[in-house]
This record gives C-alpha cells, structure tokens and sequence, in this order.
C-alpha cells in the first residue's frame, strides 16, 4: 500500500513540475480583437501586426550575422461566403501561388488542434524557405498560422513550429 502511494506522489510530483516548466518557458500572445490565442517559447518575440498579419512571432537571433529568423505570422481573413474548411484551403490554394513566388506545395493533411479541424500543408518558396501553414476556419473568418524557415535549417525549428502552431485556441 505505501509503494502505491509513494508512485503516486512521484507522478503527481513530476507532472506538475513538468506543467510548471512547460508554464514558466512560454508566453501566450493576443490579438487586438483577442478571438484566439496562441503561445510561444518565451525566447522569441512578437512584432506589431501589419495589414492582414495580426500576430508575428520571431526566434532569436543566433548570432549577429544572422541575416534570417525564423517566424510564425498568424494572417486572418473574412470570407464574404459560408464556407466548408476545404472550400478555404482550396481558395488560398488558388491565391497562394499569385502572391508567393516560385510556390511548391511539397505535402497536405488534416489535423485536429485543441478539438479545432484544421488543415496543414507544407511548402516551398523559391528553393530558399520551407514554410507549415495551418488552416483554421470559424463561422466566416480564416486563420492561418504560417511558419518560416530557411530550407536549410527547417528541420531544426519544425518541433517549436507544430508547438505554436498545436497552442492556437479561440477565444470567443
């Protein structure tokens, strides 16, 4: 009997000391109409929105010559119709490649994020950044959590991008 509780304890111990790390190494970010949340390792930074772009979040510079971040930019969109999740990938499927240059979508898949459907995709621009794109859909508005990286150094970030990317909530 007092093995039992003695396992007890050191598993109620030890995951509540792995939440208090998990807690202590994040910050949670909120845009201004605060209708999702979205956390991020307390290293990186977030930058003002600009136009569509409500949320950008930047790792840290390596070096001082480092001449590229990393960074995760959630984008929002207002669709004038109702649509299905799909019909919006389709959609910015369609857009994606008239604004991005050299556009090469590498793999597509459907996930579920804090019991929220979402689609995820990879790709590539111009052989220099390997992006992951998440696609939330809620009433009429689109999410998009987007993540860049160089090609190069995308294996490295692609665990802090799931991360932030698996963190995204709504709010309302």
């Amino acid at each position: 009997m007092k093995t039992n509780r003695h396992k007890l304890f050191i598993i109620i111990f030890l995951t509540t000391f792995s939440l208090q790390l998990l807690a202590q190494n994040h910050k949670e970010v909120f845009p201004s109409d605060s209708s999702y949340s979205l956390k991020y390792p307390d290293n990186w930074i977030t930058i003002p929105s600009v136009k569509k772009m409500n949320v950008m979040i930047v790792s840290p510079k390596i070096s001082e010559k480092d001449s590229f971040q990393e960074n995760v930019i959630v984008f929002s969109e207002k669709n004038d119709e109702k649509l299905t999740l799909e019909e919006v990938y389709q959609k910015f499927q369609k857009e994606i490649p008239t604004k991005v240059k050299s556009y090469k979508l590498i793999e597509k898949g459907n996930i579920k994020v804090n019991n929220l459907e979402a689609i995820w995709f990879v790709f590539e621009q111009d052989n220099t950044t390997k992006n992951l794109a998440y696609l939330f859909h809620k009433w009429e508005n689109s999410y998009i959590v987007l993540s860049t990286a160089k090609t190069s150094t995308y294996a490295e970030y692609e665990k802090y991008f799931k991360e932030i990317s698996y963190s995204f909530k709504f709010r309302k």
